[in-house]
């Protein structure tokens, strides 16, 4: 569900999923979480919002 769309969001904005993650989480658990596999803690959600802006 918010995997896909912020797949979406990163592939627009034309970032790779290791320029994303980069000093928030690792890159193996930014896969999962596009893929819908892991969970979302809030801070990391934060941190996103804030690197997408």
């Amino acid at each position: 569900m918010y995997g896909n769309t912020l797949k979406e969001i990163r592939q627009g904005k034309r970032m790779t999923q290791k320029e994303v993650c980069e000093n928030i989480v690792t890159l193996s658990y930014y896969c999962r979480i596009e893929r819908e596999i892991g969970i979302w803690p809030i801070l990391f959600f934060y941190a996103l919002v804030m690197r997408f802006c």
